[in-house]
């Protein structure tokens, strides 16, 4: 069996420029807020005359911001019906970062007032990097005696989607005394969706070896609280992360309404999550779970909340932080649902406390297995049966619960990891090519007719070469030196194609062959 040391993989991938480490001293990070810099509309912020806008700076998220939250003279706007599209690569940098969609406090009714982001954000494939946020969160009642202090790029989501985001190199750092929620890309997202969105970054409750409990951080790779919404082919790869609570994916997964399912599906989560004993000596008190922390469903819903095809791939735990965990779920309630979902069982992890830790009598989980690398390749444990085929290796029974699903279009095919960049297990083909040179994702290329019989013409780029997948992830044809790609001998299907222009360029797409 190959071992993967995380020294080895923190080498790649600072050489790939996949992360980067970062600080760990309160004096490495600016002290002002983008908001309080940034009082008026800049460059980089434009809205046409239906209310959609191009944010092409950091200073025009800061005013998007401003504007969603009424802050700075601005009236609050939601943004319901509009959509706000990145078109370039912004660092977030300079200036410390207050949610999107926050709260603020009202004298009329002495409470803090909810403020959400009800658009769509599409963030093209481009990069938010440098991102910090954390001490200046915003507030929301839990129950007539408690606030939870929150954050994230977005704080409330309501019936919002957000797609096509990467952000780089976050850091979530927690200097005061109350206890933060925290989500990457939000902290709750609410009968919303979030789809094909990548998060790298690092999360902080600790500075100079100064250690209080109270400082403690719950957080979700990219959501604090999945409530009632869908998390899709998204991926969280881990600096470092230091928490008292954490999902590598979310948090939370509830489902409290009939006809919103919560649901975490084809999604990853690499990296490790630590626990430093100098302030949990008890490690009861410390939890983490590959996937999510807690997967609940209200008693009275027959359809509860459910993660699918996801995998946890654990690099090398420090052995004296490391806390419980459990490869995808702490707690499992209610009617929910837990399948198709796989974990590295390569390193001897202390207090692993298995698949679920805490599962109830209603709670189901089905066609899981622990994986290990071998022969450049990630084989399960123990097979597992889809669409009536048994399937032993990681990559291909990804893709072959993709293929099952009747609206296999809107999830991400696997392809390898050619690179060793994530330890060699599959990667989400598309989201991934977006994340490396921000093109899957792009306006460009276009496929015409798409569905298509006897053949496809790629527009807007001249091609060097064309690969064909199929949807298992096998290559089943490659073209070079033409736009007009042949389909005859191909299965009714979904297929991903894999471009690369003559400058060298990679794009990808899919195309449905019927």
């Amino acid at each position: 069996m190959k071992k993967i040391r995380l020294y080895t993989l923190i080498a790649v991938l600072l050489m790939a420029g996949g992360m980067t480490m970062q600080a760990q001293n309160k004096d490495d990070y600016p002290t002002d807020y983008w908001m309080d810099v940034v009082t008026e509309q800049p460059e980089g912020y434009e809205m046409d005359e239906l209310g959609n806008v191009t944010i092409s700076s950091a200073e025009g998220l800061a005013w998007f911001a401003a504007v969603v939250n009424g802050r700075n003279g601005q009236e609050a706007n939601d943004f319901e019906g509009n959509e706000v599209k990145l078109v370039s690569d912004i660092d977030m940098g300079a200036h410390l970062w207050e949610a999107i969609g926050g709260s603020q406090w009202s004298d009329s009714i002495q409470d803090y007032q909810l403020k959400y982001f009800k658009g769509t954000f599409d963030g093209k494939g481009h990069e938010v990097s440098n991102l910090v946020g954390g001490d200046k969160g915003y507030f929301r009642r839990v129950d007539e005696l408690f606030h939870e202090k929150c954050h994230g790029l977005f704080g409330n989501l309501y019936n919002a989607e957000i797609k096509g985001l990467k952000l780089n190199d976050f850091v979530c750092l927690n200097r005061d005394d109350h206890i933060l929620h925290f989500g990457s890309v939000a902290c709750y997202s609410e009968q919303s969706v979030i789809d094909r969105c990548v998060s790298k970054g690092s999360i902080y409750e600790f500075y100079n070896g100064q250690y209080e409990n109270n400082e403690e951080i719950h957080a979700g790779g990219l959501v604090y609280n999945n409530l009632n919404s869908l998390l899709r082919n998204c991926v969280f790869v881990a600096d470092s992360c230091v928490s008292y609570e954490m999902g590598g994916i979310a948090h939370s997964n509830i489902t409290t309404l009939e006809d919103h399912r919560a649901e975490i599906s084809n999604c990853y989560f690499y990296g490790e999550m630590y626990d430093y004993p100098l302030i949990f000596k008890d490690r009861t008190m410390h939890t983490s779970a590959g996937i999510v922390q807690y997967n609940s469903t209200d008693p009275e819903i027959e359809q509860g909340s459910i993660v699918r095809n996801c995998y946890y791939y654990p690099t090398e735990p420090r052995g004296d932080m490391v806390g419980y965990r459990a490869a995808v779920a702490w707690w499992h309630r209610g009617n929910s649902v837990i399948e198709n979902c796989y974990y590295l069982a390569e390193h001897d992890v202390p207090f692993y406390t298995g698949v679920v830790s805490r599962p109830d009598e209603w709670a189901t989980v089905n066609n899981t297995s622990a994986f290990y690398y071998a022969n450049d390749g990630c084989v399960l444990e123990n097979p597992v049966e889809i669409g009536g085929e048994m399937v032993d290796d990681l990559k291909e029974a990804l893709n072959h619960w993709v293929a099952m699903q009747q609206n296999s279009a809107d999830y991400e095919t696997w392809c390898d990891d050619a690179w060793m960049e994530q330890g060699g297990a599959p990667l989400l083909c598309t989201v991934y090519e977006a994340t490396e040179e921000f093109s899957g994702l792009s306006d460009t290329p276009q496929l015409y007719p798409n569905p298509a019989r006897e053949k496809v013409t790629i527009e807007g780029i001249e091609t060097s070469e064309v690969q064909v997948y199929n949807a298992i992830g096998q290559m089943v044809k490659t073209v070079r030196g033409t736009n007009e790609i042949d389909l005859n001998g191909l299965v009714d299907g979904v297929y991903l194609l894999r471009i690369t222009d003559t400058d060298g360029k990679v794009y990808t797409n899919k195309i449905t062959v019927r």
